[in-house]
């Protein structure tokens, strides 16, 4: 009997969908104070926002992708992946969340769409012969059959270093609170508990500030990813 494709909804799939739902909520109500008076100075989510999209263009976007109208353009991919990835790894954090983040499947499909997204700029700005100019890395052409192999790789390594990055990431400081909880379970006394409940306050904190540098790492690398493509990296 042929296996059958499964479509259920998965918790992952259901706090993506929540993060999409958050992102939207907030930036729609953002957006409709912007539009209702637009020489207001912003408050409270506005600010943030605004603050947030800033530090992402100036940061970001134009300091690592040389051409300032495809720097634009990406802005608004650049600033949505921050806020789905941030969003994913805060709900993961909540009393029964799930962290889509250490998922593979979720990060293998964000580094999929990087992957396609950083040669596709270079091919359409660029042109094709510019893009395949870059795997020669700069050798001579009769090098070719040893640089271009290498660097197909390395392109590809790329976007699976994303990918297991952020999962990796995510995943560790999850096993790490587990593993506290094991111990008390382990040594069948509460006297471990101040320890234990000590040392998970501190690791959750921790992974707050995990969730925040995680967002920032995978966007920026994908902002870099495509600025290398479109300078190429061995001209400069």
């Amino acid at each position: 009997m042929p296996p059958r494709l499964d479509l259920s909804i998965t918790n992952y799939v259901a706090f993506q969908w929540f993060a999409i739902i958050a992102a939207f909520v907030v930036v729609r109500k953002a957006a409709k104070r912007y539009l209702k008076d637009p020489l207001k100075p912003p408050k409270g989510w506005q600010n943030a926002l605004e603050a947030l999209l800033v530090y992402i263009r100036d940061k970001i976007a134009y300091a690592t992708i040389p051409d300032k109208k495809v720097a634009d353009s990406l802005l608004p991919y650049l600033a949505s992946l921050f806020c789905f990835i941030l969003l994913l790894n805060l709900f993961g954090l909540l009393p029964g969340g799930h962290t889509a983040t250490s998922s593979l499947s979720v990060t293998g499909g964000m580094a999929l769409l990087s992957f396609i997204l950083y040669n596709g700029v270079a091919i359409v700005k660029r042109g094709f012969k510019h893009w395949a100019h870059h795997f020669l890395a700069g050798a001579p052409v009769f090098l070719a059959p040893i640089m271009v192999p290498i660097e197909i790789l390395g392109n590809i390594t790329r976007a699976v270093a994303l990918a297991i990055r952020l999962f990796a990431n995510m995943t560790a400081g999850h096993l790490v609170l587990y593993s506290l909880i094991g111990i008390i379970l382990f040594f069948e006394t509460v006297l471990v508990s101040p320890f234990v409940v000590g040392f998970s306050v501190f690791i959750y904190f921790l992974e707050l500030l995990v969730a925040f540098i995680q967002a920032y790492i995978f966007t920026i690398l994908t902002a870099l990813f495509i600025g290398l493509n479109l300078g190429g990296e061995h001209e400069h």
